[in-house]
Order: structure tokens, then C-alpha cells, then sequence
């Protein structure tokens, strides 16, 4: 395999963002085991950078502890998609309906730019960007809505969407849903707010179930 390259701003962040892409392009595979030092022989730095960066995939959910056993990259149940995904649902419709009433035009902005940016991402065939771009949209929404007791709770529940959100293939289709969740919130629609985020959420399960049919 290509060796990290040096030109990143630190070989850490090099480590991570190598490592992140294996994760979200499927080549390390949910319940693979992360073994820091064969980790740092085939990417050829030391084992402190690559400690550094599985200390961040743990943060942002795409890797797990398993006690004494070391570190695996995120494997959930059905149940616990199911869960999530109900909980999130619910917490993403008080966060739109919240920013329906205050965005401003610096803050749809900033929406429009994430939109475009993840555009360009799918055009040019970078699909672990796009998939890292629309995992952001509910997160730039959420603080956008100014909210710091619906911040605390969606930070509780970020590192599994972490995951979670990596186990689309349809990057289109959700970017799709996103403009359709922003123009309702733009828009002052409540109702269909409410509506989108029932169907983002019917739809996410759908995608993750086909891409892992045989979870338990």
C-alpha cells in the first residue's frame, strides 16, 4: 500500500485522515481490529502518530475500545441502528424547526457553501469527502440553531452517527434529501420540516441495512 505521504499539515493528521478513508470506503470493514503497531509498519511512520490518530477516530465513532482486547473499527447491532437513528431523528427536527425561526443570510451561507462543496466532492469522485461533507450538515445546522442544551444532547450522540453516516453508498441521495431539508427550513415550513425528518430517517435505515444485510 502507498505510504502516508509527508505533505500534511502533521504526520498525525496524515494518519487520520489515511486511516478515516480506509474506514469510510469500506477497505478496513466494520469489527476489523485497528492494531496501532501494524498500523504504523504499513503506513511507515512511528507508532505515536497513528495513536494520536485512532484517539481521534475513537472520538468521532469510527473506531471503538473493546476493553483489553485493543481498538476495532465501529460494528453496531440492528437494534442499536435503530435506536440511534430514532433518537437523532427526533433531536434533528427540534434543531430545524429551531433554526427555521433564526437563520440569517450568513448562515444560510454557510449552508449553501457546505451544499456546494459536497457537490463538488461527488462530481470529482472523492466519496469519502462527500460522505465526511454530509455527515457536517447536521452538525453546521445544529449550530447554527444556537442551541446549547440541544448541542449537549446531539454530542452525546455524535460519535455513533459518526459511523453510522459512513454507511451510505448513495451519497447523492442524501445530499439530495439535505437541499430538500434546507429549502423547508428556509422556507418556515414546520410541517414539512417535520416530514423530512421522518424520511431522512426511514431513508438512512434503509441504505445501512442494504449495505449490511446480515446485522444482528
Amino acid at each position: 500500500m502507498t505510504p502516508v505521504g509527508r505533505a500534511h499539515t502533521t504526520l498525525s493528521q496524515a494518519v487520520y485522515e489515511e486511516i478515516r478513508r480506509r474506514i469510510l470506503d469500506r477497505e478496513l470493514s466494520p469489527g476489523t481490529h485497528l492494531v496501532e503497531r501494524a498500523l504504523a509498519d504499513e503506513l511507515e511512520v512511528s507508532r505515536v502518530p497513528v495513536r494520536e490518530a485512532l484517539r481521534e477516530l475513537v472520538r468521532d465513532g469510527l473506531a471503538e475500545e473493546r476493553g483489553r482486547t485493543g481498538l476495532y473499527v465501529t460494528e453496531l447491532t440492528r437494534d442499536d441502528i435503530a435506536e440511534i437513528l430514532e433518537l437523532r431523528s427526533v433531536l434533528d427536527g427540534l434543531v430545524f424547526r429551531r433554526l427555521a425561526a433564526r437563520l440569517d443570510d450568513e448562515g444560510a451561507a454557510q449552508v449553501e457553501d457546505l451544499l456546494s462543496r459536497t457537490h463538488r466532492a461527488i462530481e470529482a469522485g472523492r466519496h469519502s469527502d462527500a460522505v465526511l461533507l454530509n455527515t457536517q450538515f447536521h452538525s453546521l445546522l445544529c449550530d447554527l440553531a444556537g442551541s446549547r442544551n440541544l448541542q449537549a444532547v446531539m454530542n452525546v450522540l455524535d460519535p455513533r452517527m459518526g459511523w453510522l453516516l459512513t454507511q451510505h453508498e448513495d451519497v447523492d441521495e442524501v445530499l439530495r434529501q439535505h437541499h430538500e431539508i434546507f429549502d423547508a427550513v428556509r422556507a418556515g415550513d414546520t410541517a414539512r420540516i417535520d416530514e423530512l425528518a421522518a424520511n431522512h430517517l426511514n431513508s438512512s435505515t434503509a441504505m445501512m441495512l442494504q449495505i449490511n444485510p446480515d446485522l444482528t
